[in-house]
């Protein structure tokens, strides 16, 4: 799968969320998805995006398990 195809920060809501958290302004401090592949079906867009997390210190909450799915 091509990576590009599948980049959550390329989606209209998806990148509003991005800077909403990026804005030290904004009571915003996290988002909440369903699994990993409400986020992304590729590896490295998701692992791109639990960095940006660890940069801004925000969090990524996943309703279930990365595992079970």
């Amino acid at each position: 799968m091509d990576a590009r195809a599948d980049n959550p920060a390329l989606r209209r809501g998806y990148a509003r969320a991005l800077r909403l958290l990026a804005d030290p302004a904004s009571p915003v401090h996290g988002m909440v998805a369903v699994s990993r592949t409400a986020i992304t079906l590729a590896d490295r867009p998701y692992e791109d995006q639990l960095l940006w997390h660890t940069h801004h210190h925000t969090g990524l909450w996943l309703v279930r398990n990365e595992s079970a799915i």
